[in-house]
C-alpha cells in the first residue's frame, strides 16, 4: 500500500484521527506531526528508547500500561505547574513502535479548561513541541551512560512539557493537515 492509499484510507475510515497507529513506523522517519481540522486530537511522541539527559534508557517493550489506561491522564508539566488542575486532556490510545511511544491525546474543550486551550493553541503553533512521561521503574540495570536502562516500567502519566528529559520526545514545529502531509511525504527528497 503506498502513502497516498494510506492517507486516503485515513480520511475515509478515521476522519478524527491523524494517522492510523499501525502506520506510525512509516511516519517516524519524517519530521512532522499530522492533525486534521476541527479536532482537538493529536498523535504525540511521548518517549523514545534513546539515551536521555540523565543517561537513562527506556526499553519500550517493557511498558506496563494496564493501570494507566484506567485513568489515562494528559497533564501539563507532569502536574507540577502550580495550577489548581493540571489535567489538559486525556490519552485515547497508546502505540509503541520499535523506536517510540506515541499517544493519541485529546485536549479538553476550550470552554472547560483555559489552561488546556492555551497549551493546545501553543502546541498547534509549534511553540510547545516537547512531551514527556512519568513512570515507575520495575526492573532496571546500570548502563554505560551513567544512568539506568529500565527494562520493565509502569506508565503513570503523559505530559506536554516545555523541556523534556528525553530530547527526542518532541514533535515537529508545524501541524500538517492530511492533505499537506500527503504532498510533503510524496515529494522527492
Amino acid at each position: 500500500m503506498n502513502i497516498t492509499n494510506i492517507i486516503s484510507k485515513q480520511v475515509t475510515d478515521r476522519p478524527r484521527s491523524f494517522v492510523d497507529p499501525d502506520q506510525l513506523d512509516l511516519f517516524e522517519s519524517k519530521d512532522f506531526t499530522v492533525t486534521t481540522q476541527n479536532t482537538r486530537q493529536r498523535w504525540l511522541k511521548m518517549a523514545t528508547g534513546d539515551v536521555d539527559r540523565a543517561g537513562d534508557i527506556l526499553v519500550l517493550a517493557g511498558l506496563e500500561s494496564t493501570n494507566f489506561l484506567k485513568n489515562p491522564q494528559f497533564l501539563w508539566q507532569h502536574g507540577a505547574s502550580g495550577a489548581l488542575v493540571n489535567t489538559i486532556g486525556k490519552v485515547l490510545e497508546l502505540k509503541t513502535t520499535q523506536t517510540a511511544l506515541f499517544a493519541l491525546v485529546e485536549y479538553a474543550p476550550a470552554d472547560t479548561n483555559s489552561l488546556a486551550e492555551q497549551v493546545f493553541q501553543m502546541d498547534l503553533l509549534g511553540l510547545l513541541p516537547a512531551n514527556s512521561i512519568g513512570f515507575r521503574p520495575i526492573e532496571w540495570e546500570a548502563n554505560d551512560f551513567g544512568g539506568h536502562t529500565f527494562t520493565k516500567w509502569e506508565l503513570i502519566e503523559c505530559s506536554k512539557v516545555e523541556l523534556p528529559m528525553n530530547p527526542q520526545a518532541v514533535d515537529n514545529t508545524k501541524a500538517y493537515s492530511i492533505e499537506e502531509a500527503a504532498v510533503w511525504l510524496l515529494a522527492s527528497d
